[in-house]
Parts: structure tokens; sequence; C-alpha cells
């Protein structure tokens, strides 16, 4: 840990913190930003000391120190910096998709008392890498030319259930605020770069090398509505680290904290409160 204190620049982060009690580390998706946890962030602060942060180089955070490329794993180094930074040696951490990625490769790190992913990204197949990174380099330019025609459109009912889809079962339980600013992230974010940094040569995506270093608590929520992450990939998980726990969020999406605040909350309050 004294190396990352010494060589790791800390990098002040967009962030909302709230709440007393044991440590709670909120860590969203790619190309979002913490308030894909306002759903829950008061549930959760009501119990908790919560911090929810907005990653480098996404919407709302600086980037990366010049010539640091946005891997994952430099993206653990900057998260490691700031519990360094407030004094978090090993809080309970939560994240949804990459947010859950960089969770376990913290606690690879041992740097966290237990682990909830919410659909967490990081095992992929490789035809599943190849497919997600297409579809994302196709849209990104169109989000971001139409994004003003978009912002307008996410305003209704209907607009949110044509472009929200991947988010949630039901994309009208996004506020049309938060939707405005997932098309946002997604618009302004280097997709391509960041993209281009996680792939490997032969068009995997980058992984965590150390999961059998994870020795905390782990539990998996696969939301049976995923879009994105499949059931099968929630359960590659327990084969890398057998001593997780896999549960299904019923009628949630990706970004089941939209769908389901209470429950989700629910799960994180109940794994991290139970777990030593």
């Amino acid at each position: 840990m004294r190396r990352l204190r010494e060589t790791v620049p800390l990098v002040k982060l967009d962030h909302h913190r709230a709440g007393s009690g044991e440590p709670l580390l909120l860590l969203h998706g790619i190309w979002e930003s913490w308030h894909s946890w306002a759903p829950v962030v008061d549930r959760l602060s009501a119990e908790r000391d919560v911090l929810a942060l907005t990653l480098p180089d996404h919407l709302g955070s600086p980037p990366l120190p010049a010539g640091t490329a946005p891997t994952f794993q430099a993206w653990a180094d900057a998260l490691e910096a700031e519990l360094d930074a407030v004094g978090w040696e090993r809080p309970d951490i939560v994240g949804n998709s990459l947010g859950g990625l960089l969770a376990l490769e913290l606690a690879s790190r041992g740097r966290a008392r237990t682990v909830v992913g919410v659909s967490p990204a990081g095992m992929w197949t490789l035809e599943e890498a190849q497919a997600f990174v297409k579809q994302s380099r196709r849209l990104h330019r169109p989000v971001r030319v139409a994004l003003p025609i978009m912002r307008r459109l996410v305003r209704t009912d209907r607009g949110r259930r044509l472009l929200m889809a991947d988010n949630c079962v039901d994309p009208t339980r996004i506020p049309p605020v938060e939707a405005a600013r997932l098309l946002a992230g997604f618009a302004f974010c280097d997709v391509a770069g960041q993209l281009a940094a996680n792939t490997l040569p032969d068009g995997s995506m980058n992984r965590i090398e150390a999961l059998d270093q994870v020795r905390c608590p782990v539990l998996i929520l696969h939301p049976t509505g995923d879009r994105i992450m499949s059931r099968e990939h929630a359960e590659r998980f327990l084969v890398e680290i057998p001593h997780a726990e896999l549960r299904e969020l019923p009628d949630c999406g990706h970004t089941a904290m939209f769908d389901a605040p209470e429950l989700v909350s629910t799960e994180i309050l109940r794994f991290t409160s139970v777990s030593t």
C-alpha cells in the first residue's frame, strides 16, 4: 500500500458522501457516474458512511495523469489512492458492471471487507467481448451527434423506453434527469480509447489476474432482465471465486438500482452487515 501512496497521484474525483457508520464504497458502470447510485444512496446512508465516486475519465471527474492508459487496473490504482486519502483500509465495496469488476480487483489487493457485484463485468467470452466492443463503437458517434435531441426525447416515457432499454426492464423508472446524464456520460467519454486500453491483442477483454486472491465474502447479484450480462456470465464468477454467492434480482435490468432500489438496497445492507 505504501507503493501506491508514493507513486499514484491523488485525483480529486467527483463524488457524493453521506451518512455515518461502517464505510461503504459505491462504484458505477462504464461511461456512467456516481449518480447511477442516486436511487439507493439515501437508503444506504441511513445506516452507513457512503462514498460514491465517479471514476477518472468519466463525466464529472478529471482524467488519469498524462501518459496513463485508462485500463481498469489504472482506475483501481486511482481508487486505492482515494481510499488511502479518506483513511479507509478495507471498506465494503459495491459495484455495478465495470464497478463490480473494480470492486473485485480491489478485493484481490486486500482492500475490501466484502464485495457486492451488481451484474459485475469481467467474465465475457471472446465472442461476447467482441460484440460489446462493436456495438459500443457503433453507437458512440450517433449518440454524441444526436445528444441534444436525445436529451429532449428522454423527458418522455416513450423516449426512455426507446433509448434506455439496455439499462432497465422498465426504463420509465429512470428519472428524466438521470436518463439525460447517462446519455451524456456515454457521449462525452473517450469510448474508443477506453475500449482499446482494455482490449487484448486477440480481441478478448482485459481481466482480473488474481481472482484467486479474493478472500473476502462476495455476493454476485444477477438481474434477470439484464440485456448486457447473461446468467452464464454471472455464474463464471462462481468458478473463479468458489466461496462467492449468486442471487437473482427479479424484474431488473443491468442498472438494477433504478428498477428496484429498495430490493438492491436491502440485498447490499443484508450481505455487508452479516458478513465478517
